[in-house]
């Protein structure tokens, strides 16, 4: 597609996305702690995996919101210490990403990775549109297939209202 007019609006259909200069896995983690000594910070936050905590689909926003007001959580992240140890996170909430964000990427990876999700327009022609159409409010699949970008400035915080603890037990095996 060309993203027109697709799911009620434009949306894109499948994206691929290949850095020029690409970073190995130990390059962008080494340009990663460089970055976090030269801004004397304790620690970096990684973000492996990011979901929208709504009932909607995923379209940038500034404040780490989606189109619809929803928050995006990462659902995979963790502490990097700039001696190279990691520390998971429980829970995060990524804010003042935003379209210009992108501007400043400080480096991209060679390997690439595949993420597919729903992408609906907003608008007053694809709201009209999801009004005659209630399947097109569930949005158009997208894919993308994107290098690990390093951003210098994206914030990382707790999200809103009562974290739930995880289980004190581990799910008992079944052997049969």
């Amino acid at each position: 597609s060309n993203g027109h007019m697709r799911a009620g609006g434009p949306a894109p259909s499948n994206l691929l996305m290949v850095a020029t200069d690409g970073l190995t896995s130990e390059e962008m983690a080494e340009e990663f702690r460089v970055l976090i000594e030269e801004r004397e910070l304790e620690f970096g936050v990684v973000v492996r995996r990011i979901r929208e905590s709504g009932s909607r689909v995923l379209g940038g926003r500034p404040s780490g919101r989606a189109r619809n007001g929803a928050i995006l959580r990462a659902v995979v992240a963790a502490k990097l210490f700039p001696d190279g140890r990691e520390e998971l996170i429980r829970d995060a909430v990524l804010s003042g990403l935003s379209d210009a964000s992108f501007r400043n990427i400080v480096a991209a990876s060679e390997a690439l990775s595949d993420h597919t999700f729903r992408f609906r327009s907003s608008g007053p022609l694809a709201d009209r549109m999801a009004l005659l159409n209630p399947a097109r409010r569930l949005g158009a699949m997208v894919s993308l297939v994107v290098p690990a970008l390093l951003f210098e400035d994206v914030s990382v915080r707790r999200p809103p209202g009562n974290i739930p603890r995880p289980p004190v037990l581990s799910r008992p095996e079944i052997g049969y």
